[in-house]
C-alpha cells in the first residue's frame, strides 16, 4: 500500500494511483496500516458514512449517516487539519466500525479533496 499525495476528487482519486495499482478498501488501510500514522488525507475506494459525534466517531461502509455531499464521503486523514497539500477533514481521529482505536478516519462535509490510497492490483 502506497499513500499518493494529491488534491483529486472522490471520482478522480484513481488517477493519482500508478499503472498497476487501484485504490484501497478502508479495510485495507486498517489491515496495513502496520501502526504508520497518515501524514496527508487519502481516498479510500468506499463510499464512508460516519457514526457518532465529531469527538467521539467510526466510519462504516454500511449504515451511519453519509456526508451530505456524496463526492465527499469519509477518508483517511492525518491527526491534524489541513494537510500539507491543503486538503481539509473536519472530523478527525475516528476509527473503523467502532469508536476505539483511532484509524485516522474523518473528512466529510466540505472536504473535496484529498490523495489516494493505492494497492498492487
Amino acid at each position: 500500500m502506497v499513500g499518493c499525495p494529491g488534491k483529486a476528487s472522490f471520482p478522480a482519486r484513481a488517477t493519482l494511483c500508478a499503472a498497476g495499482a487501484r485504490v484501497c478498501t478502508a479495510a485495507e488501510w486498517v489491515a496495513r496500516r502496520g501502526g504508520k500514522v497518515p501524514t496527508h488525507a487519502y481516498w479510500t475506494d468506499d463510499v464512508l458514512h460516519w457514526s457518532g459525534t465529531s469527538s467521539a466517531c467510526f466510519v462504516t461502509v454500511s449504515g451511519g449517516t453519509a456526508c451530505s455531499d456524496p463526492n465527499s464521503p469519509m477518508r483517511v486523514c492525518p491527526p491534524s487539519s489541513p494537510d500539507p497539500l491543503g486538503n481539509v477533514c473536519t472530523w478527525l481521529n475516528c476509527g473503523f466500525l467502532k469508536v476505539t482505536p483511532n484509524e485516522y478516519f474523518g473528512g466529510c462535509t466540505g472536504n473535496l479533496t484529498a490523495g489516494a490510497l493505492c494497492c498492487p492490483k
